[in-house]
């Protein structure tokens, strides 16, 4: 690996942790990560899937979506089809953050 290869990614990290609620635990960002995933793809997730999807306590991942229902970051809303089930969707901040996320990645990991 090239000294600025890592140049870049320090510097994508350092963006990350300033623009993204990547918390300072590993939980808050794989909590943040699959939601991404969930979010670029489109696809719905409940709260349940993501509890399923990672290897952390429910407890621990719902406080780090509380965390990011209250900053601003996500919202909760009832399911059409079952309204005890709650999917999580990106608020305006957390849409525009992975618009200039996928940006950031472009400038700083895209070219040599």
């Amino acid at each position: 690996v090239s000294q600025t290869a890592v140049k870049k990614i320090i510097s994508l990290h350092e963006w990350e942790s300033i623009n993204l609620p990547l918390f300072k635990r590993s939980i808050g960002q794989s909590v943040v990560v699959r939601l991404l995933e969930a979010f670029m793809q489109g696809e719905s997730l409940s709260v349940k899937e993501l509890t399923l999807s990672l290897p952390y306590s429910p407890s621990g991942i719902r406080l780090q979506l509380r965390m990011l229902e209250k900053d601003g970051w996500i919202e909760l809303a009832a399911c059409p089809q079952d309204q005890r089930v709650k999917v999580i969707q990106p608020s305006t901040a957390f849409s525009r953050a992975l618009d200039s996320y996928s940006l950031q990645c472009l400038i700083l990991l895209g070219g040599s």
